[in-house]
């Protein structure tokens, strides 16, 4: 009888084992658009029982209001939350400005705030040093990453216009009605690392904000004395996020980080992961490359890699932003670059202006491209798929100021069904867009007007 007990003691002890081995470390949800990010966002901050980190970037407005109703509330109910907020104050109203100083006044031990505001560099071009990075992480277990700033101009639905408003600020009037945009967020020990990159960039700013001098090595705050510990014995529960149908359970290895800054990018494009990574895909695709960025410029080595993967017969789909009485009024500074851009991914080669009858008697290559086209809506998005089976995305754009002076974060998944998820929002993405023929590109590119515009455009990126 004990003989028997034992056997069945083992027998589903190790089914357990064996279980519990496959439990993911890591949960996703593929967001759909920035206000379905938003949402998650709030609801892990309303169960945060010991931090906050919440970096921002372009914060303000009514969505920006909401995400500080919730902090004081948790707050008030729990006294030891700490709470860490950076962000850019570019688009904030006064009301903004006297809601953040309350707080930091109300809870001066439990909540901080660091500005990461624009800091003038002149090399390699005339720029500023920017954090660019979306994300929040909620008692190390709980995140979002993606590309969604966290202001009423630039976090909606995205794919309709919604009714005309004033921000209470200019630059972000410019900006348009909304942006359609796109981000992750989920569960797990993705969310540990996430917190480790935080807190060297919070201390970055934090530094500059009381210097007014900025050190851009984040080796110097490896150490910083925010970041502690937390304890493991009763971690936050979100019961939407646990019971949602839409949760994608990942396995080991199936969702990786990368993250980029000017202190990296100054030693040569290579040492920037995130530019690595993007060639690296590139030039391991086999069949197919879809990318939605704001931009479409990106740094040679991108752009050499892209014209390698159409030559060899890739199939590339892009979609970005154009300039039409659709556009924002923001497109007028930036979409030439664009524009002009594309004409080699078309051909597989770029040209002199001299070489236009060349051009026309190449064959086009396996290329579309399209235009977001939805009134007055910004297209902000940083998401490429490769081949049916690699996802990135996060808050780098194709253009030179990501990979030269912004910190940025992406996020790499490679899972099935994260995939399926990403291809029905992309497909939505181009059945909301005008499709640009090879004639078109054709015309941008070797007209010697526009040709000075786009490439005039590709170095203003800098300062956007």
């Amino acid at each position: 009888m004990k003989q028997f007990a034992l056997f069945f003691f083992i027998f589903f002890s190790s089914l357990y084992a064996r279980e519990n081995e496959f439990v993911p470390k890591n949960e996703v949800i593929v967001c759909d658009n920035g206000l379905e990010m938003l949402s998650w966002q709030l609801d892990f901050m309303r169960e945060a029982k010991q931090s906050i980190e919440a970096a921002l970037c372009f914060a303000g407005g009514s969505v920006f209001q909401d995400i500080l109703d919730v902090m004081e509330e948790r707050l008030q109910k729990v006294p030891t939350l700490q709470i860490f907020v950076l962000l850019s104050p570019t688009f904030f109203t006064p009301e903004d400005k006297k809601r953040v100083q309350r707080l930091v006044k109300s809870y001066p031990y439990n909540f901080r705030v660091a500005y990461a505001t624009c800091v003038a560099t002149l090399t390699p071009d005339i720029s500023a040093y920017d954090n660019h990075i979306k994300m929040v992480v909620v008692d190390e277990t709980y995140f979002t990453a993606g590309g969604t700033n966290v202001h009423e101009a630039l976090c909606s639905e995205g794919t309709y216009t919604p009714p005309s408003r004033d921000f209470g600020n200019s630059m972000a009037n410019m900006m348009g009605a909304g942006a359609r945009d796109q981000d992750i967020v989920g569960r797990g020990e993705i969310a540990k690392q996430l917190r480790k990159i935080f807190y060297p960039n919070f201390c970055i700013w934090e530094k500059f904000n009381q210097t007014g001098r900025i050190k851009i090595e984040t080796s110097h705050f490896e150490n910083c004395s925010y970041f502690q510990p937390l304890k493991q014995e009763s971690p936050p529960f979100v019961s939407r996020f646990e019971t949602s149908k839409e949760k994608i359970p990942l396995e080991e290895g199936q969702i990786e980080l990368f993250f980029g800054g000017p202190h990296l990018s100054k030693k040569g494009w290579e040492h920037n992961p995130i530019s690595k990574e993007y060639v690296k895909l590139i030039d391991g695709a086999q069949k197919e490359i879809l990318i939605g960025n704001l931009y479409i410029c990106p740094i040679q080595p991108i752009q050499d890699a892209l014209l390698r993967a159409v030559n060899r017969g890739v199939k590339l789909i892009v979609i970005s932003n154009g300039v039409n009485e659709n556009s924002p009024s923001f497109n007028d500074f930036f979409c030439w670059a664009n524009r002009v851009s594309v004409a080699p991914l078309f051909y597989g080669r770029t040209f002199h202006l001299h070489e236009k009858k060349e051009a026309l008697s190449c064959p086009i290559k396996n290329t579309r491209v399209f235009e977001y086209n939805v009134h007055n809506m910004l297209y902000h998005k940083k998401v490429m798929i490769v081949d049916k089976k690699y996802l990135v995305i996060g808050s780098y754009n194709l253009g030179i100021k990501s990979h030269h002076y912004d910190y940025e974060l992406v996020l790499k998944l490679e899972n099935p069904n994260v995939i399926r998820q990403a291809l029905k929002v992309y497909l939505k993405d181009v059945r909301c867009s005008l499709e640009v023929s090879p004639e078109q590109a054709h015309y941008w590119y070797f007209d010697p007007i526009l040709s000075f515009k786009g490439e005039s455009q590709k170095r203003i990126h800098a300062l956007l």
